[in-house]
């Protein structure tokens, strides 16, 4: 692989492994509230980013054959440890789990743009990251009617 190539490919693992921390995180807000709405909002935004990461690694996988992930970040795993001592803090405060999950998702689609942008992306794969931002995004843009509940 050429050095874009290899730029490129760890921009694909991070996103993938970005993903599953999502999902962790995403599942474990929904063990920290007893908020109806929040607690079904995270259960789904963690089968969503699950079903986002296995799309993404089937075309990956397609692409570079050779392409193998972890299992999420030592970044991630310090967030949701951040987020549980902030749960113990704000006894569950459902606009504090709801703004950590904002922050996520927009580090997530800027993630998601800086590799949008590579020019070797395959159409395939820039499609498919395309979607997936979007709903990241459209997700954003409805946590305002999540945080009137």
């Amino acid at each position: 692989m050429d050095i874009v190539t290899d730029k490129m490919y760890e921009e694909l693992k991070d996103i993938l492994e970005k993903n599953v921390d999502a999902v962790k995180g995403y599942r474990k807000a929904a063990e920290h509230t007893d908020h109806p709405g929040l607690k079904s909002y995270f259960e789904k935004k963690s089968i969503e980013r699950s079903e986002f990461n296995a799309q993404l690694r089937d075309q990956v996988i397609a692409t570079y054959p050779d392409f193998h992930e972890g299992g999420g970040s030592t970044k991630g795993s310090l967030h949701r440890a951040w987020m549980d001592l902030k749960s113990l803090f704000s006894a569950n405060d459902p606009d504090t789990m709801l703004a950590e999950s904002i922050k996520g998702d927009k580090a997530a689609i800027k993630e998601y743009d800086d590799l949008i942008q590579n020019k070797q992306l395959s159409p395939h794969l820039r499609n498919l990251l395309l979607t997936q931002r979007t709903k990241i995004q459209d997700d954003i843009r409805q946590n305002d009617s999540l945080e009137n509940m």
